[in-house]
């Protein structure tokens, strides 16, 4: 995939945490020409800042991505009490 920065509905967020999943090899995430290992490791970026890739791969990949988009800074989401 080609070298962006994020753009569109989500403008102005900051940090992004990415994981890809599946059974694949290569497909490491490039942040400013540095390769990130995101099989099943959660890596955070910023993607509106930051030139990012992804590199070719063979196989099934999933990526999942989470973000906080400008203006929801602050609101409280659902409480889990996981008993930790």
């Amino acid at each position: 995939f080609r070298p962006h920065t994020d753009n569109g509905a989500g403008a102005g967020q900051s940090k992004s945490l990415i994981v890809g999943l599946g059974n694949y090899t290569g497909g490491e995430l490039m942040v400013e020409g540095a390769k990130k290992d995101i099989r099943y490791k959660a890596v955070v970026f910023d993607g509106w800042k930051e030139r990012h890739w992804t590199l070719p791969f063979t196989g099934e990949r999933y990526s999942l991505v989470w973000f906080t988009p400008k203006g929801c800074e602050g609101v409280r989401g659902i409480d889990l009490d996981l008993g930790i």
